[in-house]
């Protein structure tokens, strides 16, 4: 539904990821113009406004006489975007350690234990990928959060919506071990976050990332 003050191009822009977040398309595949009018229910000159938007963002390819594209998976862009997110992340975490409130650390402890409890009740491999990535969206968001800076702030959702396209890829190598593993990794940070240790910390949240690319590689990186 149209939120109100939403313009048609805005509306366009939400429901194309919803659907590709729903994995309706893969990294890869061409839509037509005409499918995405049909699926998304809004006209093609808003749906235009809304792929330049897209296309800026690097989620599709708007090529001549082939039409869109969801942007494939390579292994050069996947290091790109985590090679993104350690930049970024490294800023944070240590305005974060250095600044955040006791309570607040506590409170992603909290959040991280409560992860672990459900991780072990998960029935299915996919069960366990969906915990994971919400625990990574409120762990690394609250971090990015801190900062303040509101251009940080949306680069690295930008970035993030990116990883979480190329992740659509490789949903097969994502074991249940892998998300253990991520899971033993955000409580080692917050550990460390907790004793205000900076250097273990960034050392940690390094480890984290280098294996997140590791697990978006899979086999033979792995």
């Amino acid at each position: 539904m149209k939120k109100k003050g939403e313009s048609l191009s805005q509306q366009a822009y939400k429901r194309f990821k919803e659907l590709l977040f729903a994995k309706v398309w893969k990294p890869g595949d061409f839509v037509s113009q005409g499918e995405l009018v049909s699926r998304t229910g809004v006209q093609i000159s808003p749906m235009r406004d809304a792929l330049h938007k897209l296309s800026a963002e690097g989620l599709v390819t708007i090529t001549p006489r082939k039409g869109i594209q969801v942007t494939p998976a390579s292994i050069k862009i996947i290091r790109e975007v985590f090679h993104l997110r350690k930049v970024l992340e490294k800023e944070a975490v240590e305005f974060f350690v250095t600044n955040a409130h006791e309570n607040l650390i506590n409170a992603l402890k909290d959040n991280h234990e409560k992860f672990v409890k459900i991780s072990k009740k998960a029935e299915s491999p996919q069960e366990l990928r969906e915990i994971i990535q919400q625990e990574e969206y409120e762990i690394h968001e609250n971090i990015i959060s801190f900062l303040g800076n509101d251009l940080i702030a949306r680069i690295y959702r930008l970035n993030a919506d990116r990883i979480k396209l190329f992740r659509l890829d490789y949903d097969f190598s994502y074991t249940s071990e892998h998300v253990i593993d991520a899971l033993n990794e955000h409580g080692e940070i917050i550990g460390a976050m907790l004793k205000r240790d900076l250097d273990k910390t960034l050392q940690k949240m390094d480890h984290h990332v280098t294996m997140a690319l590791k697990r978006a590689l899979g086999p033979p990186y792995l």
